[in-house]
């Protein structure tokens, strides 16, 4: 039983092994294409052509706008159409130029000129507008307040009558 234990725990660790090897020589591509894969289209697997190489990692669409993180980790996103979407290795890719940030055809040619820094400042100044709310709301959130507060002050001196009341029957014996 011991030999079979052994061997069992000699096989597994050669595949572990063996699987991050794989996963450092390609720049953690295994890794990122066997999420992309799981997810069931729900992520896209992003090609990104930096300085230094190609890097892959993985991205979401949202209303026509591709979330993905650079090499550097910072937030990403780019207006992109369904001709942009590739299937390659099984998988929805999109290929992007990482300098000039702009998304690149399945023939590695510019597509559309979008400023990607731009259009994310402008999503991010929606995204953080104040809503408008009418004085309806306002007046009746005011109210709400001040009973919740009215309610807490009305609780707390019940609570410290009623401890007084307690204090000065012990202390006079007669109340």
């Amino acid at each position: 039983m011991n030999d079979l234990i052994a061997i069992t725990l000699s096989y597994a660790f050669i595949v572990v092994f063996s699987f991050f090897i794989m996963n450092f020589l390609t720049n953690g591509f295994v890794i990122k294409y066997i999420l992309a894969k799981a997810s069931r289209g729900k992520k896209i697997l992003v090609e990104l052509y930096t300085v230094t190489g190609i890097d892959y990692t993985l991205g979401t669409i949202e209303k026509d706008l591709l979330n993905y993180k650079n090499p550097s980790k910072e937030n990403k996103r780019i207006k992109i159409d369904d001709s942009h979407v590739v299937r390659k290795m099984q998988v929805n890719m999109v290929i992007i130029d990482d300098i000039t940030d702009k998304v690149l055809t399945k023939n590695i040619t510019e597509g559309k000129q979008i400023d990607a820094k731009l259009l994310d400042q402008i999503i991010v100044r929606i995204m953080n507008m104040p809503q408008v709310s009418d004085n309806k709301e306002k007046i009746l959130l005011g109210i709400i307040v001040i009973i919740l507060l009215l309610v807490i002050v009305i609780v707390f001196f019940n609570y410290d009558i009623l401890n007084t009341v307690k204090s000065l029957k012990g202390v006079t014996g007669r109340i």
